[in-house]
């Protein structure tokens, strides 16, 4: 997590994670689904035989956001490595099970590596089109296809011929909804621009639409970005619907868990800067500063939820 890494790399990285698992933690590879070119959609997973919640985290569904991946398989690290010396660690561990996606897009972001530092969606093709891909973060079956999302092929907000027609979207959905009934938050990273997004992205008679634990996500998000913030004195983070707070975005991954019941609790946090493509000296203090807010967004829910 020092440096940012090939497709490749984080799986052979993944692999060293697993082999390292500590004692008395299940830790399950798991392949939920493939790309479109045929890559894995690779899963992490740390199980306890007596949880009964877990969490989601996902990222590089934007494929270019290579800060977001870091961050995640950092994450990850903490989780693992420090299981049994860090108490935090240890605590979240001991409570819940981790499910982690590092690169919802490896078509994507492969491409990033080879072709197009920029390229942001998919690598599916769009018929009597030449331009490829469909934005993995338009394209999730909740309100898909409401304002927020373009119909144009061409366009980076593609939302794609219909609701989850890119294989990475099925295999998230599914895999998400297997654990129905186990999921307490959804956290799917992206950068940039110091946020603490969450539902909803889309209008409803031009009106931004919110969730109706609204008031609860405005607290849990406001804790979040307050650690967040207080890591490093550094930067203005704020937290709020995805609508009114920076744009109308439909067919999100985090409307989408959200929407469909699966979690109270969605964000999207559009990690630290600056641009799509920061210097790697960026991955350890966005590693440290959303470790601290992830410690303190669970605590705040746990609050709420009274578990």
């Amino acid at each position: 997590p020092e440096k940012f890494n090939t497709f490749d790399d984080i799986l052979s990285y993944l692999q060293d994670l697993y082999d390292n698992c500590p004692a008395g933690v299940q830790c399950v590879l798991e392949d939920i689904g493939n790309s479109y070119e045929g890559r894995p959609l690779r899963a992490f997973r740390m199980i306890q035989a007596d949880n009964t919640r877990g969490i989601w985290v996902d990222s590089c569904i934007h494929s270019r956001e290579w800060l977001a991946g870091a961050t995640t398989l950092g994450i990850l690290t903490r989780l693992v490595n420090g299981y049994g010396s860090d108490p935090d660690a240890t605590r979240l561990v001991d409570s819940y099970n981790w499910h982690f996606v590092p690169v919802g897009n490896p078509d994507g972001y492969t491409y990033t590596w080879t072709n197009d530092r920029m390229w942001r969606k998919t690598r599916s093709p769009n018929a009597g089109y030449s331009c490829r891909g469909t934005d993995g973060n338009r394209n999730f079956g909740y309100l898909w296809g409401s304002p927020g999302a373009s119909t144009y092929p061409c366009s980076d907000t593609y939302m794609g011929p219909s609701e989850a027609s890119e294989p990475e979207t099925v295999a998230i959905q599914n895999a998400g909804e297997a654990l129905r009934g186990e999921l307490v938050l959804w956290l799917t990273f992206h950068t940039y621009g110091n946020y603490y997004l969450f539902p909803y992205g889309t209008t409803s008679g031009g009106t931004c639409i919110k969730a109706d634990n609204n008031a609860d996500l405005q607290r849990v998000g406001d804790a979040t970005i307050k650690a967040v913030q207080e890591t490093y004195n550094r930067d203005r983070w704020v937290t709020g619907p995805t609508c009114s707070t920076l744009y109308a975005a439909s067919g999100s991954t985090c409307d989408w868990a959200h929407g469909v019941g699966l979690v109270r609790y969605s964000y999207t946090p559009e990690l630290r800067g600056p641009g799509f493509a920061p210097d790697p000296s960026n991955i350890n203090p966005s590693i440290e500063e959303n470790w601290n807010g992830l410690r303190v967004m669970i605590s705040e829910i746990e609050d709420i939820e009274g578990f």
